[in-house]
């Protein structure tokens, strides 16, 4: 089958990828699964090499060091700019140091993918730690677009500088050719490394889309075609109720919802966590 899933995790994540693996695997049982180790302990690496699906176990130890966001720590020696372009809660020195950390993790998405895509070969679905399947997505997947992201409840969305909440880059799909994907990948990279916001890799995802799309995202299913290395790239915008869905206070319903995220792992939420684990019949393996 022409479809891989990805994630990424350290050993705080390992009960919500384990779902995830055998969710998959579950769904797609002819699919890989590719998991991007970020410290991950023996034991629980070999318990998930155990599972069929799982193609890969890549460590990721040796981290791309993104220039804009090393830039980032020199605010430490202006308070000014601290105070202008941070939101105030991060005007601590040991703070900006631990949100620069932060940054420098979450811009390694898009150099896993594009390890995962030169892997695998394959069309992606890319999901965070803390996100599982819980139905099929068949119905995405016959979908025509080669990018798939996913929007937020139009009264969450903010867009204005340093505090972009559009999409939830917690899950992405990769539905077109190789070569798309990979145009793709490599442009949010560059945009990444000229982008000087707070959380520099959600919103360098947002700022690339809708420069070349502006109003794709103020519906949900809204089309667009990016002009990307010579390739025209479609990009599709999904609801995160749907395939994202990470109010996880409300409860899930697994009768409507394909694809949840926990945002933090199971700790975030750990009796909803339990329940729904109860409703897919699904069980954590024993430590």
């Amino acid at each position: 089958m022409n479809l891989s899933f990805v994630t990424i995790g350290d050993k705080d994540f390992f009960d919500s990828i384990w779902i995830s693996v055998q969710q998959a695997n579950h769904f797609y049982p002819s699919a890989s699964f590719y998991i991007y180790d970020w410290g991950l302990t023996n034991s629980q690496r070999t318990r998930l090499k155990e599972i069929v699906n799982v193609d890969e176990i890549i460590k990721w130890d040796d981290h791309v060091k993104v220039s804009s966001i090393e830039r980032f720590s020199l605010l430490r020696r202006a308070k000014s700019h601290i105070y202008k372009y941070l939101p105030i809660e991060y005007a601590d020195p040991e703070e900006i140091e631990n949100a620069r950390q932060r940054e420098q993790n979450y811009a390694q998405k898009p150099f896993c993918l594009l390890d995962c895509l030169r892997r695998s070969g394959s069309r992606l679905i890319y999901l965070d730690g803390d996100a599982f399947l819980v139905n099929q997505i068949n119905d995405l997947l016959q979908r025509e677009f080669d990018i798939g992201v996913t929007l937020r409840r139009q009264d969450e969305i903010i867009n204005k500088r340093n505090q972009c909440q559009v999409l939830n880059a917690g899950v992405i799909f990769f539905n077109g050719y190789v070569a798309h994907t990979e145009a793709f990948l490599k442009n949010w990279i560059r945009r990444i490394e000229s982008t000087y916001e707070y959380l520099a890799e959600q919103t360098a995802l947002t700022r690339l889309i809708e420069d070349e799309c502006p109003g794709i995202f103020d519906n949900y299913y809204n089309k667009g075609v990016l002009n990307l290395s010579s390739f025209n790239i479609k990009v599709q915008v999904f609801p995160c109720e749907k395939y994202n869905f990470n109010w996880i206070e409300e409860g899930v319903d697994t009768d409507s919802t394909n694809i949840v995220h926990f945002k933090g792992g199971r700790h975030s939420n750990v009796e909803r966590f339990h329940s729904l684990l109860n409703e897919i019949d699904i069980s954590i393996p024993k430590r």
